[in-house]
Parts: C-alpha cells; structure tokens; sequence
C-alpha cells in the first residue's frame, strides 16, 4: 500500500440486500430451485388489458429453466424447460411427452417487455 492509500483508503462498495418475491424478482438476483443456485439472465412481462403475468429466464448448472409467476385469486408458480416440437407452429390441443399427456387450457394474446442481462 501506498502512503496516499493509507490516508484515503477505499470504501469497500456495500451491496443493499433487498427482499423479494416471485413477483419482484430482477435480472442478476440469484434464485435457489432444488438444492442448485440459478442466476436470473431474463425477465418477460407479459400484459393483457389489466392482468399481468411474468416470467424468469434462470441460469444454472444443468442448463436454463424458466419461472412463471402469476397472481391470480392466489400466487401461481410454474417451472418449466424448452422442449422441441415437430411443429411449433401448430400448438396442439393435447400433447404427449415422456409419457405424460398434456392439455392446452388456454391461449391467447399479450404485450411483452423483456429484459435480459448482457454478457461480453
């Protein structure tokens, strides 16, 4: 260390740590989902009319997954992984995969705004 370094040291950066929740989650906070840390790369807000849904783009060491958050008559919290269908462009009413069936409950239209961090 120097003399001026002595004199004038650096103020260590203090980080606030703010409470959140899978409605408040931003770009950059870490999130833990069984037992593994994943960092929040992405974040979709989803809008039609008055209602409002999102969800998290997460980053961990077995690949990404997403979280939707909704709040509904009561929070509302779904995982999910990207999966490749024959078609995407025609999404089916019912799907099976892996072996479990799935069934299209509902669809419709929404404005988004996405946020996403930059790596360099």
């Amino acid at each position: 260390m120097g003399f001026l370094s002595k004199l004038f040291p650096k103020k260590q950066k203090q980080h606030k740590v703010e409470k959140r929740t899978p409605l408040t989650i931003q770009v950059g906070d870490i999130v833990e989902y069984n037992l593994e840390d994943y960092e929040v790369v992405g974040k979709i807000t989803y809008r039609q009319s008055s209602y409002e849904w999102l969800s998290y783009q997460l980053l961990g060491p077995t690949g990404t997954i997403w979280l939707a958050a909704e709040m509904d008559d009561d929070l509302e919290l779904g995982i999910y992984k990207k999966i490749q269908l024959a078609d995407a462009n025609q999404i089916p009413k019912e799907l099976t995969y892996q072996g479990i069936k799935y069934y299209l409950d509902e669809k419709g239209q929404a404005h988004i705004n996405g946020k996403a961090e930059v790596v360099t």
